[in-house]
């Protein structure tokens, strides 16, 4: 969506417009994904068709209903879980649960002037803890 389509359309019609980009991702889209995936000869080549860096682009993923902490490699589970700072993304929204399930962690990464000018919003400050 646009951003404007984003901000000045009607709550129902953005409910709307995700609930149809969630019914895309079927079983079927997903079987044809992976059969695509598979016929490629040089998998390293395949990239996603979505700028992170400066782009307009804006990615949010939710994996707070996966059960990152109950994963355990031989050394038990998590004691938490995060993800790695330093990469310069930019437009990315990743949603993790809490290891006991009261909350959601939103890991965002932004470049720095972007971050910045959030972190001084006051309606964001209002509603989310930045660590």
């Amino acid at each position: 969506m646009l951003v404007s389509e984003l901000i000045n359309g009607s709550q129902p019609n953005l409910a709307l417009q995700i609930r149809k980009a969630i019914d895309k991702v079927n079983d079927s889209k997903i079987r044809s994904s992976i059969d695509w995936i598979e016929q490629q000869p040089n998998k390293s080549e395949i990239k996603l068709n979505c700028n992170y860096y400066c782009g307009k682009d804006l990615v949010l993923t939710n994996w707070s209903k996966s059960s990152l902490y109950d994963l355990d490699f031989g050394y038990g589970t998590p004691l938490r879980f995060s993800l790695r700072r330093g990469r310069n993304l930019d437009g990315i929204v990743i949603l993790l649960g809490t290891k006991y399930d009261d909350g959601i962690q939103a890991y965002t990464s932004l470049i720095i002037e972007h971050m910045q000018k959030l972190e001084q919003d006051p309606e964001f400050k209002e509603f989310f803890q930045i660590s």
